[in-house]
C-alpha cells in the first residue's frame, strides 16, 4: 500500500503535471480575465520549477544544519 501511494504522489507532485493542468484549463475556460491569469501561473510555476538556482536554495533552507 505504501509503495503504490508513494508512486502516486511522486506522479501528483510534479510540475510538469500541474504545468499541463494550467495550459489545459486556460484553453478550455471562456474567461479573458481568468485565462490570463492561469497563463500567467504556469509561466510562474515554470519559471520557478526550472530554475536549479532556486530549487538548490530551497533545498539548503530544507536540510538540517551539521
Amino acid at each position: 500500500m505504501f509503495f503504490l501511494l508513494s508512486k502516486l504522489l511522486d506522479f501528483v507532485l510534479l510540475p510538469v503535471l500541474w504545468l499541463l493542468v494550467l495550459l489545459v484549463a486556460a484553453l478550455l475556460t471562456n474567461r479573458p480575465a481568468r485565462r490570463r491569469n492561469l497563463l500567467l501561473f504556469a509561466l510562474l510555476l515554470l519559471v520557478l520549477g526550472s530554475n536549479n538556482a532556486l530549487l538548490n536554495e530551497t533545498l539548503l533552507v530544507w536540510e538540517l544544519p551539521q
